[in-house]
Parts: C-alpha cells; sequence; structure tokens
C-alpha cells in the first residue's frame, strides 16, 4: 500500500490526532468487567474479545484503551511510529 492509499484508507478517522508515537503490546484480550466483554480495532472495527469468532488479542496500548487488530498494526505501523514493548 503506497502513502497515498493509506491516507485515503476508509479505515482512517484521525487517528493520528492519539496514536502517532504509541508504546504498543501485543495482548490476549481479557475483559475489563462482566459487562465490557469486547473491544474494537481502531481502524477497522474488528471485534477484539474471548470469543473464538473473534480476534483474541491484538496490539494495545498501554492504558488498554486503544487496540489494533494484526491487519491494521501491518498497515499502518510505518507511518505512525508505533513502538512495541516486549512485555
Amino acid at each position: 500500500m503506497t502513502n497515498s492509499q493509506r491516507k485515503e484508507d476508509w479505515r482512517r478517522k484521525g487517528q493520528e490526532a492519539y496514536l502517532r508515537g504509541a508504546f504498543l503490546n501485543w495482548r490476549r484480550y481479557s475483559p475489563k468487567s462482566p459487562e465490557w466483554e469486547h473491544e474494537h480495532c481502531e481502524f477497522c472495527f474488528a471485534k477484539i474479545s474471548t470469543n473464538p469468532a473473534d480476534e483474541n488479542a491484538a496490539y494495545a496500548t498501554e492504558d488498554l484503551n486503544c487496540w489494533i487488530c494484526k491487519t491494521c498494526f501491518q498497515d499502518f505501523s510505518e507511518e505512525f511510529n508505533w513502538v512495541v514493548s516486549e512485555e
């Protein structure tokens, strides 16, 4: 994917304002509470949960507020200059 294609990608919704240079960890999803049993990829909105039909792991910010699926991580990591922690 070229830079111009990335900039016009349907998954872009202003994430550079809060995800540029973010520190990320690859994590298995664990529910925050019984009422909060899933997250969504910040880019493609893929569901991330413990359900076998969903993504079960993804890249997450240190505060666990933002999740990025493997495909979107691969597509945007260079542009966003993400730093992956080896935890």
